[in-house]
Parts: structure tokens; C-alpha cells; sequence
């Protein structure tokens, strides 16, 4: 079970009952489960996913670089430095900069249609 950073943050001790809202990765190679505090955290997941060049691994990382309603303000308002600088390695920075033309347009269609 993989999770970002702000659910690891709220997980109970040891040995004590969780309940997570996970999100299922099936490749040819391997089943990988997802597991997040809330609904939001995992629609923002799953929104991430959509996006081109974004895998689970590298939208795992961008929601553990900072909360999901800073993410999505990010993205929202076309902030690729404060994603940048807070939670991607160079070659995520270089993606997303030369993706952020078209990517925001996408990024604010889902992030509208999302929010009806």
C-alpha cells in the first residue's frame, strides 16, 4: 500500500484500525494499491493521473509535496514554479513547464466540470 505523505501523517499507531479510500494501479506486471485520508486527496490522485506524462508514482509525490487544496490552486491558477519548487525532481519541473500551455487549459476544464 502506497500513500502520500499528508495521509501517512494522519495514520493511527501501530496496530490500530484505518480506514482508507484507495485507488487501484493495474499493469501487466504488478497490481499496486493507493491509499488516502480522503475522498479529496484520492479525486485529486485521479485527476493527476489523467494528465499526460503523470503516473502514480510522480502524482504520489506532487501530493506529498502539499495539501491537495494547494495543489489544485496551483494548478488551477497555472503556479508551475510553487509545484516545482515544492514537490517535483528536475525532469517533473521540465514536463510540466513545457506541458503548462495546453496542460492548464486541461487542468482548469477538469478542475470546472469536477466542481459541479
Amino acid at each position: 500500500l502506497h500513500v502520500p505523505l499528508s495521509t501517512s501523517a494522519v495514520l493511527p499507531d501501530i496496530g490500530k484500525t484505518v480506514a482508507l479510500h484507495a485507488h487501484t494501479v493495474t499493469r501487466e506486471d504488478a497490481l499496486l494499491l493507493y491509499g488516502f485520508a480522503t475522498t479529496y486527496e484520492r479525486d485529486v490522485f485521479e485527476m493527476l493521473l489523467r494528465a499526460n506524462r503523470v503516473g502514480p508514482k510522480l502524482a504520489q509525490t506532487m501530493l506529498s509535496g502539499m495539501p491537495p487544496e494547494r495543489l489544485v490552486m496551483a494548478l488551477r491558477d497555472g503556479e508551475v514554479a510553487a509545484m516545482s519548487n515544492r514537490c517535483l525532481h528536475r525532469n517533473a519541473k521540465l514536463r510540466l513547464a513545457r506541458d503548462a500551455n495546453i496542460d492548464k487549459r486541461r487542468a482548469n476544464h477538469r478542475l470546472s466540470t469536477s466542481a459541479r
